[in-house]
């Protein structure tokens, strides 16, 4: 008689493989979007992925998911990057942290964004991103709180300032002509010297 795994085990195994294929076809995706640009067809990513065509469709039922799939995977590191910020305990630790993780998300994902958004963001990217200012904010408040930044400074207009951070098109603008340092330190001069006490 032959012996099947328990239920538990194959429905584990099943999701495994489903995670591993989401993933393939998520790479797939980024590479052929960073060679053709938007018109890349989705047969063309599941072949690259070495799926088939009904895989791709399972999980990404139209192209646009799949672009709000890769946008999103930018998204939750933005989101991670602000987090661990705010858990520092030295304001000014905790921009600099913002603003030199924030161009290595640009350095990574900067140029596929350029391509596959044109400049608009998913609307369920954009609701996502929509509490990033304010999260940014209170960190500039709680550097003012804490003495490490001068009270007079408007913490909106410098988290409008550092999400600039964030954003693909202006990051790649700047790349141009510097290195990722480069862009880093400046941000960090301009910034640090407009509101951290004297």
């Amino acid at each position: 008689m032959v012996q099947h795994p328990p239920a538990s085990l194959r429905v584990a195994a099943e999701r495994a493989d489903a995670r591993a294929n989401r993933a393939r076809l998520i790479a797939a995706a980024r590479q052929l979007f960073r060679e053709r640009g938007p018109d890349a067809e989705m047969k063309e990513i599941a072949e690259r992925a070495g799926l088939g065509v009904g895989t791709i469709y399972r999980n990404f039922p139209t192209k646009d998911d799949l672009v709000v799939a890769l946008v999103m995977e930018m998204v939750e590191e933005v989101l991670a990057v602000v987090a661990d910020a705010a858990r520092l305990d030295d304001s000014v630790a905790a921009v600099r942290h913002l603003l030199r993780h924030g161009f290595d998300i640009s350095e990574r994902h900067g140029d596929l964004m350029m391509v596959i958004m044109g400049g608009k963001m998913p609307a369920a990217c954009k609701e996502q991103l929509a509490p990033l200012d304010g999260l940014i904010e209170a960190i500039i408040r709680t550097g003012i709180d804490r003495g490490a930044f001068r009270p007079a400074i408007d913490p909106g207009v410098v988290a409008a300032q550092i999400h600039t951070a964030f954003i693909p098109w202006t990051y790649q603008e700047l790349r141009r002509t510097r290195t990722p340092d480069q862009i880093a330190d400046a941000y960090m001069s301009v910034i640090l010297r407009g509101i951290a006490r004297e």
